[in-house]
């Protein structure tokens, strides 16, 4: 093959690469309807498997993270949807669930169709980590919790 055959092979493939990516980004900007997935900071809400969920607010209460959660659109009751929840450590340890404190908001038995608002808790433990937690919620949306010492 001589060197002008070899050259416009190259350009054609390079032609066919950008082409390519420029269809894939096309597909990708145009995907609005994904589910779940993804990483938010607190106050920011998600759907995931067709459940509106968000995690709103986060306070210590001694060595208990108390994390507020609103659950939305669901049929099922609140109570069983905030088993869901899971907390992970900057080093990516679960944090064990914890009791609520007394003046926490327990997730009722009602089936939350309207916003259900409620608290779940995980234990930190005497001497916590600080850092960045992750709370997820059934695997599908992931929120940042900041923890710090005390």
């Amino acid at each position: 093959m001589s060197t002008r055959r070899l050259i416009a092979l190259a350009l054609v493939c390079g032609l066919a690469i950008l082409v390519a990516g420029t269809i894939q980004l096309l597909v990708l900007a145009g995907d609005d309807d994904r589910d779940g997935g993804g990483l938010s900071d607190l106050g920011v809400g998600a759907v995931v498997d067709g459940v509106t969920v968000g995690a709103l607010d986060a306070r210590r209460d001694g060595p208990t993270l108390v994390l507020s959660v609103s659950f939305a659109d669901a049929d099922e009751p609140a109570s069983e949807l905030a088993v869901g929840w899971a907390l992970f450590a900057p080093d990516a340890d679960l944090v064990p669930r914890a009791a609520l404190p007394p003046d926490a908001r327990p997730c009722p038995d009602t089936v939350a169709a309207d916003e259900v608002r409620c608290d779940v808790a995980f234990d930190l433990g005497d001497d916590p980590r600080s850092g960045t937690y992750l709370a997820g919620w059934r695997g599908g949306h992931t929120w940042r919790v900041p923890v710090s010492r005390g």
